[in-house]
């Protein structure tokens, strides 16, 4: 095994010195560390068992499935990490089949938002898997923003939330 890293976000205007995600309870253990053939057994479990409760699950931070932003543990802000890639769609063949469900017909609503979500739409497409978009959003100053989520903008594919945990 590798240094011990943290995943966290990137240094930017609106967070100066970035931040260090230690555990965040909301996303899937799979991002949170490599991927090992030992884990994706575990993983699918925790997915049956969410869809013997649910119809649909949504994945937080499902950017991460393209790409992370990797901290090494010895420092104490998020600055000096890098971005690297996610296991992209390799992780959703394994689940597909760990399902017994098509590729595109998993029950997943991928939590796409986000600045430089690099690849991570074009992943959520390739799965046919619904994305968001936030009302509050649309009506903020972020031009870029109002132009993905006023609702004539709004994909056919998508769920629509007022706003989000994030937000008040």
């Amino acid at each position: 095994m590798g240094e011990k890293t943290f995943r966290g976000i990137p240094v930017s205007a609106g967070v100066c010195r970035g931040k260090i995600v230690v555990l965040d309870r909301a996303r899937p253990d799979i991002v949170q560390r490599q991927l090992t053939d030992e884990d994706l057994p575990r993983e699918i479990k925790r997915l049956e068992a969410a869809l013997r409760l649910v119809d649909i699950v949504r994945i937080d931070h499902f950017r991460g499935f393209d790409r992370y932003y990797k901290i090494p543990a010895s420092r104490s802000t998020a600055q000096g990490g890098r971005w690297v890639n996610g296991p992209k769609i390799d992780f959703f063949r394994v689940v597909s089949q760990g399902l017994g469900k098509a590729l595109d017909e998993l029950p997943i609503i991928a939590e796409d938002l986000g600045d430089d979500l690099g690849e991570a739409i074009d992943l959520r497409k390739a799965l046919k898997l619904p994305g968001m978009s936030i009302l509050q959003f649309a009506f903020g100053a972020n031009e870029s923003e109002q132009n993905r989520f006023l609702p004539k903008y709004h994909e056919e594919n998508s769920i629509v939330y007022t706003g989000t945990h994030d937000n008040n």
